[in-house]
């Protein structure tokens, strides 16, 4: 999840890129047309009288005037942040506004925060050129702690995870099949850093406003959801949700697209996390990083 986090981030430094340029071209027109307009005027300037200056003058203060009165008005609400309802990342057929429910957003902060609970993800992003998905897992049993990210880019596929269990924390590679304990023991956080669900929940806390966010009832592939549009980062994202619980995330900005489909979301602790995998060969810290460096 931070890497939703990072992702976000970086749409939103291209809305603020692409409004920078907007803003520079449109400096840059006008910039031009002053330029020919004085080139236009100079040789009648050259000759102009007394009265012409004075003339100038009063037209000068009438321009003042003018300008003055076409300053922005403050009193306007800025929407700039609304995050727009038309958008369709995920192709949805979007139809009548619904009621703002907050219940999908606090359950997913009451599980993701919970001392007990499994919590998985699969990731997409799409852009013209690259993409690559990610899978992650996230269980969490008091003291005992698992997670695991598995990244696909290019067809190519990586599963590193991270186990703390009976106050040790092990480091599992499933592509070398292999692993080690670690030198000083993670804590719980620490394990389940890079997963971070409660970080992805506290995000999602923006959207449960009703002042902020837009609900519209959406059909995606022939399945009916609520939507919710809010703005993270300066980005809009949009959450669907059905029966009360969140089902899917998704962005769009610039031609990259990202969706993310929750697989789990439960109160309970999967035990089948808490052991090293069969047939994996034990190392140490110094051995592993010696091979991943060469």
């Amino acid at each position: 999840m931070k890497k939703l986090l990072a992702l976000l981030a970086s749409l939103a430094v291209c809305c603020t890129m692409f409004a920078a340029c907007s803003d520079e071209d449109t400096s840059s027109k006008s910039s031009k047309a002053d330029t020919s307009s004085v080139a236009d005027t100079s040789s009648e300037a050259d000759t102009s009288s007394e009265a012409d200056s004075s003339t100038a003058d009063t037209s000068s203060e009438a321009d003042s005037s003018t300008e003055d009165s076409s300053a922005p008005d403050s009193s306007q609400p800025d929407d700039s942040s609304e995050a727009p309802a038309s958008t369709t990342p995920l192709d949805e057929t979007v139809g009548e506004t619904a009621e703002f429910d907050s219940a999908p957003f606090e359950m997913f902060d009451k599980i993701a925060n919970a001392r007990k609970h499994t919590m998985a993800a699969e990731m997409s992003v799409g852009m013209e050129e690259f993409s690559f998905t990610m899978s992650v897992i996230e269980v969490v049993d008091g003291d005992n702690a698992y997670s695991a990210e598995t990244d696909s880019i290019m067809g190519e596929e990586s599963t590193l995870a991270y186990m703390r269990k009976d106050g040790k924390s092990y480091t599992i590679d499933h592509d070398l099949k292999v692993y080690f304990e670690d030198p000083e023991p993670a804590t719980v956080e620490e394990v389940i850093y890079d997963t971070d669900f409660a970080g992805l929940a506290e995000m999602l806390s923006e959207g449960n406003d009703p002042d902020n966010t837009q609900v519209n009832t959406v059909t995606v592939d022939g399945k009916e959801y609520t939507r919710y549009a809010f703005v993270v980062e300066e980005a809009p994202l949009y959450m669907y949700a059905s029966e009360g619980k969140p089902v899917m995330l998704a962005a769009e900005q610039d031609g990259t697209i990202m969706t993310i489909t929750f697989t789990r979301i439960e109160d309970t602790a999967d035990q089948q996390y808490f052991k090293i995998p069969d047939g994996f060969t034990q190392t140490t810290a110094a051995e592993y990083y010696e091979d991943v460096d060469q």
